[in-house]
């Protein structure tokens, strides 16, 4: 039975990819194999909703979405993490800082939740 991917899941996904060019652009790096890491991060995630919708099979073996994950988590965790001092920026207010955390915080969530759920349900099928 295939499934066909809902429309929030497409919008998820053009906003997946929106998000890595953001991070290009905060990031300030121009080089080709930062620009290139940080789309195939991006197509990693976007590659988890399209295999539970059924738009591509489901690798026969577990450590393919396992690969894809270490990556996407290297990438936007380790790569990526000096993009997170803008929350310590000394000319910001103790009071805005507090904010910024808990706004980052919560639209991280908010973000992560949809793509949290989708990685869950493609590692349940290898249960």
């Amino acid at each position: 039975m295939t499934l066909h991917m809902p429309l929030w899941a497409i919008l998820f996904c053009g906003l997946i990819f929106a998000s890595a060019s953001g991070t290009i652009m905060m990031s300030g790096r121009r080089d080709i194999g930062y620009i290139t890491l940080e789309y195939l991060s991006a197509a990693f995630s976007i590659m988890f909703f399209a295999i539970y919708y059924g738009v591509i099979p489901y690798p026969e073996s577990i450590m393919i979405p396992l690969g894809m994950l270490g990556f996407v988590l290297f990438q936007e965790v380790w790569v990526n993490r000096k993009l997170y001092g803008f929350l310590q920026d000394e000319s910001v207010s103790k009071e805005e800082q507090k904010f910024m955390l808990l706004f980052t915080a919560f639209f991280f969530l908010l973000f992560v939740s949809p793509l949290l759920w989708v990685i869950i349900e493609v590692f349940k099928h290898y249960l």
